[in-house]
């Protein structure tokens, strides 16, 4: 056997140990990472936004998060609430944030609520597939979103905006309908004290239903958006001959966490219509005294309201 020289006997090694001359993926190599995308995403593409503004209704606390891209000023905003203003060639997010009044009067942390998707293809409502955010909070005209993690189903494509948000506040707007201020009644709702603007009453099926709102409303009002708070009295009786009775508050809008309703302590409590709340012009006087635990949350009701009536829908 011939001998063989130092420097073929480390070529020889290096050789087998790179595996001849080609280079071979490493199978046990992890894969190069990206960062992930942050902002708006549409289509795993990001996607770069000229305006983040929000916007709220008079009297109420939630807050409506516009992101366009396509320059979107606080007029056009304003002008177009509660509705939506055009894409005008570009896409538009808007989602509502709600900070949730719990029982004991604490308010609960910043939350996400329904998400909607604007363009050249018309308006529709998105599905969330998961929304958080760390903390929301507000300085004069600037509004700073921290957190953000935010995912909807659209049609076809996945929607996402993650990350911190600088938002200029477009301030709140007052609802078009007219205020119908209540200075007889006090009101408390776990321990907090509540102004109200609107009240109403309308039959229900053999019932009727007292609403009280902090935003103005007529009987035509959709409650659908811009309303974060109302109150549902239903009673029965309420004409000439037939005395009113309580039957069951209802706790409605996205500030309270599962709609509570309920009517205990409804023994003692009045209810007390001073005209009949059947017709079909005028305001009604109805007397409400008493404290009521509506789910976990203390209702108190101390004075009298002035309700508008409202005619049955006529049906054809």
């Amino acid at each position: 056997m011939g001998r063989v020289n130092c420097a073929t006997a480390v070529g020889l090694l290096l050789l087998a140990a790179t595996g001849g001359c080609e280079d071979k993926p490493d199978p046990f190599a992890l894969p190069s990472s990206q960062p992930p995308k942050k902002g708006l995403v549409i289509a795993d593409e990001e996607v770069a936004t000229s305006a983040a503004l929000a916007i709220g209704t008079e009297g109420e606390t939630a807050w409506r998060v516009v992101v366009s891209t396509t320059p979107l000023s606080c007029q056009a905003l304003r002008a177009a609430y509660p509705e939506r203003p055009k894409a005008k060639g570009g896409k538009v997010l808007d989602f509502w944030l709600m900070q949730p009044l719990e029982a004991d009067g604490k308010r609960g942390p910043w939350g996400f609520r329904s998400a909607f998707m604007t363009d050249t293809e018309g308006e529709r409502g998105l599905t969330t597939r998961g929304a958080m955010l760390s903390d929301l909070s507000e300085n004069g005209e600037h509004i700073t979103i921290k957190g953000i993690d935010l995912a909807c189903q659209d049609k076809r494509d996945m929607i996402m905006l993650s990350g911190d948000l600088a938002v200029e506040s477009c301030g709140r707007v007052p609802r078009k309908e007219d205020a119908k201020e209540q200075p007889e009644l006090k009101l408390e709702v776990a321990g907090q004290p509540l102004t109200i603007r609107g009240a109403t009453v309308r039959p229900q099926g053999k019932d009727h239903i007292l609403r009280l709102t902090r935003a103005p409303h007529r009987c035509s009002s959709v409650f659908t958006e811009g309303y974060d708070f109302y109150i549902d009295i239903t009673f029965e009786g309420g004409t000439d001959d037939t005395p009113t009775k309580l039957k069951f508050v209802s706790l409605l809008g996205d500030v309270f966490p599962g709609d509570p309703a309920g009517s205990k302590g409804k023994e003692s409590f009045v209810l007390k219509a001073e005209q009949s709340v059947v017709g079909t012009v005028g305001d009604v006087p109805i007397v409400l005294e008493g404290k009521l635990e509506v789910g976990d949350y203390p209702v108190t009701f101390a004075g009298k309201v002035k309700a508008g009536r409202c005619t049955p829908v006529a049906t054809p």
